[in-house]
């Protein structure tokens, strides 16, 4: 994606989150089958983050949205998942459902952590609501 190839990362992409999606040795639950499911889910939270960000460039916000929420699924406490999926809502006009977004992480963050979320997270929230009033300040 850095060389600004997007369909051969969409591709590649692509075709490396549904391999690391697949179980590996299931049933099987010995140390190094947990370190490297670990490894491999790792690689696939970064396969699928690439995917959100592919779509958003490319326009397609809807796959965006979509694989966004897979990401939450895999991760739900990540907030740079949220953010993604936040940003795919607010791109598609969905601005509504990121607000909502936004809420649902704060509640889990605080009742799963007792914390709030990053400041990275609040600026985005705070950028979803300036884009319904037409200010930038």
């Amino acid at each position: 994606m850095r060389h600004g190839d997007l369909d051969a990362t969409w591709s590649d992409a692509t075709v490396a989150c549904g391999i690391l999606r697949r179980p590996v040795l299931p049933g099987e639950e010995l140390a190094w089958v947990d370190a490297h499911r670990l490894r491999l889910r790792d690689l696939a939270v970064r396969g699928l983050e690439l995917l959100v960000n592919l779509y958003l460039a490319r326009a397609e916000y809807p796959l965006a949205v979509a694989v966004g929420r897979d990401l939450i699924a895999l991760e739900p406490y990540r907030e740079a998942s949220y953010r993604l999926l936040m940003r795919g809502h607010l791109a598609a006009g969905g601005r509504a459902e990121a607000v909502r977004l936004h809420a649902q992480l704060r509640r889990l963050l605080a009742e799963e952590s007792g914390i709030d979320p990053a400041p990275e997270t609040t600026a985005l929230y705070l950028e979803v609501l300036r884009a319904g009033t037409g200010t930038d300040e």
